[in-house]
């Protein structure tokens, strides 16, 4: 025997010989109901690390056979350091899972030798234990199989175990996966860039689990190699002019000789990239079959260094949220309509990874809160600029970075100097300044008038993007005082200085004062501010911030990361909005002017109304409601186009307005872009055409000659 029998055990096999019995530590006796059973001591043995399915498995092999009056221990492998494995073996023992026996930890390598040919479950015998080894989710099939053997013939167990080799082949989902015409039996690594993290490199672990999972083929994960001949699947290899050869993109999966070339713009896009090669595979795995992937898939999109004005922004201020650890709640920001994100950079390297793949998958850009110094830190320094030198500043996840939020004007020449050093060293990323609403004081601006605190900031900084806030909505159905007033102001600096125009728009309630908005609420804002010329709108707030300074009511997700009905209102909203973007963005704003202004409410007053837009005539309105028109032309040819915007309070429920609108100049149609919908419009015979605008409600209208 290799083992030595503990004294207990000798004892009981003596007694049993006296009693007559054929073999050692046996006897037969008929049961109850008449089945014949057999009395033995077998010894269960799992190894010490076991998951919660092999122990659970393991119970139930020894409940089971003591049903049967086979009296079995259930042991641990555990051996004192120093002591020898063969010194603690028992008689008869199951060998079960991964234990420190030489017969187990060979049958446990077979399970999972990344071949075809593998199986879920394996039940043997070497002639004096059984063994048992299973896969994850595959022990009850195991103990299964062995109490089938025990079972068929109880009187195996008075015995040393007879021969048995029972086994489970593990059936793949997929015949295989072909790259470049080509096997993937037959590539030997996934490569990767050098420069890749652990963090990143475990992303490449789950294409290799995936591949395996599919086909039984397993490709370790490596290292790119100055040179390497074999075939691979390369990810964030850098071959710029193959990739590129397709035109601008996001990322590539380009099939070539040496294999699979999987490219973004950037590590996160590189990231991207995967997600899609991830994807492909997934998708066929129900099907079965062959992957094939000999063609370039492709994701062709805006360059990084495209102008900040070249698309309608839709930014979500997200700002800390520490708590944004899941690939859902960024794919519920780009699920609600956005196209950007408002937050701070985190310092934790892995989340911030995490964060960057996600926005690069989902196509949201970032506004970040991170890039310059505190300014108190930049004066303390003695105006010596520490840039903050990150490899995500090249990123398409970086669309520009915050320098201050609502600088007064004693702060304008520090900020010009730091906006000229971001600006050089970052070229296509936006360096951005947000300014206070017209409802700030003297004493925060520097300044004597809201007038004078925009034009010194124009004037001092020359900036190539801005934005102020304003949140109009008050509690009892009130707006704020010159609201259009702080839009015209900002309109018009921006308009005279050839600047996208920016604003912060109200979602939340962050005081006593402030009222949630409702659906329609935001939408009346969205397009005032479109109305006004403005192509970034920013959503103040989109979570919940938790703060010890303000009040603040749910926002579209709540404290507990749940969606509010203000996400559904919003996501409406940036819907029609996203839906009328390209069309939008090719005009340049001129200037707006009111409709039945004597019948207006106070907050809609403004003195600069614009005369000049030749293309409309006499506007009619039901009751001679006032409206919100802003004129634009295209940047480039001669059309025209308008923002119409019913300037009912939303929150008073107003009943619709029909508007009919007088084309001039050779007009004769328009496109309406309404509700999410393009509906074409001709003029009738008295040469006008005609809309109805629900209260808060607008459209933007393209004239067609």
């Amino acid at each position: 025997m290799k083992r030595l029998i503990p004294f207990f055990l000798t004892l009981a096999m003596l007694a049993a010989a006296l009693a007559g019995c054929e073999n050692t530590g046996t006897e037969t006796r008929e049961t109850e109901d008449n089945k014949e059973t057999v009395q033995s001591i077998y010894t269960l043995v799992r190894g010490d690390s076991s998951s919660q399915e092999e122990t659970d498995g393991a119970v139930r092999l020894r409940n089971t056979l003591k049903e049967y009056g086979i009296e079995v221990q259930l042991v641990t492998d555990w051996v004192k350091r120093g002591e020898n494995v063969e010194e603690h073996r028992y008689p008869n023992e199951i060998l079960f899972g991964d234990t420190n026996r030489n017969e187990s930890i060979a049958a446990v390598e077979a399970l999972n030798n990344g071949a075809r040919g593998m199986v879920n479950y394996s039940v043997s015998s070497d002639g004096e234990d059984y063994i048992l080894a299973a896969c994850p989710g595959y022990v009850d099939a195991a103990v299964d199989a062995l109490l089938a053997v025990f079972t068929e013939d109880l009187t195996r167990l008075s015995s040393v175990p007879v021969e048995v080799d029972v086994r489970e082949e593990h059936a793949f989902p997929m015949e295989d996966i072909t790259i470049a015409g080509v096997s993937v039996e037959e590539y030997d690594y996934i490569l990767h860039s050098n420069t890749y993290s652990d963090y990143m490199i475990d992303d490449l672990q789950v294409l290799s689990d995936l591949i395996f999972n599919a086909c039984g083929t397993r490709v370790p994960v490596q290292r790119e190699a100055p040179i390497y001949d074999g075939l691979a699947i390369h990810v964030g290899r850098r071959l710029d002019a193959e990739v590129q050869a397709g035109g601008n993109f996001s990322y590539a999966l380009i099939p070539s000789a040496d294999g699979l070339i999987v490219e973004g713009q950037d590590v996160w896009n590189d990231w991207a990239a995967l997600d899609a090669l991830i994807t492909e595979i997934e998708n066929a795995i129900p099907g079965g079959g062959v992957l094939a992937i000999d063609k370039p898939i492709r994701r062709i999109t805006d360059p990084v260094e495209d102008e900040p004005a070249s698309r309608l922004i839709l930014a979500a201020w997200t700002i800390g949220a520490p708590d944004m650890t899941e690939e859902t709640q960024i794919a519920e920001i780009a699920e609600c309509g956005y196209n950007q994100i408002i937050l701070v950079k985190p310092d934790d390297d892995a989340q911030f990874h995490n964060l960057a793949k996600w926005m690069a998958k989902y196509e949201l850009r970032g506004l970040w809160y991170h890039w310059s110094l505190a300014l108190e830190q930049w004066q303390a320094d003695g105006n010596q600029f520490r840039d903050i030198e990150d490899e995500y500043m090249d990123s398409s996840v970086v669309w520009g970075h915050l320098l201050k939020d609502e600088p007064n004007a004693t702060m304008y020449n520090d900020l010009k100097t730091m906006q000229d050093i971001y600006a050089a060293a970052h070229p296509g990323k936006v360096p951005y300044v947000n300014l206070f609403p017209n409802y700030a004081n003297a004493d925060q601006m520097k300044v004597e008038t809201y007038q004078e605190y925009v034009d010194l900031f124009f004037d001092t900084l020359n900036p190539g993007y801005a934005s102020f806030d304003t949140y109009p909505l008050n509690v009892g159905n009130k707006i704020i005082d010159n609201y259009f007033v702080n839009l015209d102001v900002f309109s018009t600096a921006c308009r005279e200085n050839n600047v996208p125009f920016a604003v912060y728009i109200q979602t939340v309630s962050f005081a006593t004062s402030k009222r949630t908005p409702i659906e329609p609420e935001m939408r009346w804002q969205a397009y005032n501010a479109l109305a006004f010329g403005a192509s970034n709108i920013e959503y103040f707030t989109y979570r919940t911030p938790n703060s010890s300074t303000e009040s603040f009511k749910n926002a579209l997700i709540d404290r507990d990361n749940q969606k509010t009905e203000r996400w559904y209102g919003a996501q409406k909203v940036n819907r029609e909005l996203a839906a009328m973007g390209d069309a939008f963005i090719q005009y340049r704003h001129l200037g707006c002017w009111g409709v039945n202004m004597q019948n207006a409410p106070k907050y809609f007053y403004f003195d600069n109304q614009y005369a000049g837009f030749d293309a409309i005539g006499k506007i009619t309105v039901t009751d001679d409601n006032a409206l919100l028109m802003g004129g634009f032309e295209a940047k480039e040819g001669d059309g025209k186009a308008f923002v119409c915007v019913n300037t009912a309070d939303p929150g008073t429920g107003s009943e619709d307005i029909q508007v009919t609108v007088q084309l001039e100049n050779g007009y004769t149609g328009a496109v309406l872009y309404q509700k999410g919908e393009k509906i074409t419009l001709t003029a009738d015979g008295a040469g006008s055409i005609g809309f109805t605008l629900a209260c808060g409600e607008g459209v933007f209208v393209e004239l067609t000659k």
